[in-house]
């Protein structure tokens, strides 16, 4: 009796040793599943940030040709600008002597008129 007895004990235990080792190889399953899921969004997120990092990486050179270009394009603005005064100022010396030589021309023809 002592052996029957034994043999219910041990063989209930391996029927829940059995169950045990169902459930637990059930996890390991879903456990892995979700870590591969979980590696596959990690890839996938280090395939994003690389994407991003190069695209930041073109957007600051293309900030630093802009840069470039705007400081060339002020000294040109300000090159222009020096230029525009001084042509401006050649402008107004001219027409300032113009005008003298128009009084001057002016006086000469009054003077031919009234004297020739």
């Amino acid at each position: 009796l002592k052996y029957v007895h034994d043999y219910k004990s041990f063989a209930m235990r391996h029927e829940i040793m059995k169950n045990e080792l169902h459930d637990t190889r059930a996890a390991v399953a879903n456990t892995s599943h979700r870590a591969q899921q979980a590696q596959a969004m990690v890839s996938q997120i280090d395939q994003q940030r690389q994407h991003i990092e190069t695209q930041i990486a073109n957007l600051k050179q293309q900030l630093e040709r802009l840069n470039t270009e705007k400081q060339k394009q002020e000294t040109e603005l300000a090159t222009l600008s020096q230029d525009q005064k001084e042509a401006e100022t050649r402008m107004h010396n001219v027409q300032e002597t113009m005008q003298g030589l128009q009084r001057d021309m002016d006086k000469s023809r009054l003077l031919v008129e009234n004297f020739a």
